[in-house]
């Protein structure tokens, strides 16, 4: 796609300036794409190949890059040569082919993933429901006043009181 994209002369095309500048803008950035950031999206996800989050990071690329190529390849087919339309077009089919295919296995990917979650779900219910239920221990810091803690203060009052108010004669 990179040679292809090299072989288009979108300066000479019979559009207005702003179509040819826009034209431009796409190649370069297609370009950008495909030499900087999809080798790293593709690494990431051979790295990981399960990751939902490499693959879908990856896709979303695949299908951004899609739509800025079939918007190239109608610019060129509109105002560019035959040869350079002939030249990109294939890449526009190709890169739709590998998007749908690509979204179907994301799909599977992801149903895969549900199921391994609800599965580890009815695993760990199943698990709660078989296990006793926890002791409950309660920790009161509070210490509470009780009736015995009443009668021995009332008991050493009543006790020092008398002792206090009765002499005894010597």
């Amino acid at each position: 796609m990179n040679a292809d994209l090299s072989k288009l002369r979108i300066e000479k095309w019979k559009a207005d300036s702003s179509a040819k500048q826009q034209a431009l803008e796409n190649a370069t950035s297609i370009q950008r794409n495909i030499t900087a950031a999809l080798p790293e999206l593709v690494g990431a996800v051979r790295s990981a190949p399960q990751s939902l989050a490499a693959n879908f990071k990856l896709y979303r690329n695949v299908n951004a890059l899609y739509d800025v190529v079939a918007n190239l390849a109608e610019s060129t087919g509109a105002f560019g040569r035959r040869e350079e339309y002939a030249g990109i077009s294939p890449h526009v089919a190709a890169l739709d082919d590998l998007r749908r295919s690509y979204a179907d296995s994301l799909q599977q990917m992801a149903a895969n993933a549900d199921n391994t979650i609800i599965a580890a779900q009815r695993a760990q219910a199943a698990a709660a429901a078989q296990a006793p239920p926890p002791k409950k221990v309660i920790v009161d810091d509070n210490e509470p006043t009780t009736m015995a803690q009443k009668k021995k203060k009332t008991k050493k009052a009543t006790a020092s009181s008398s002792s206090a108010g009765t002499s005894t004669p010597q």
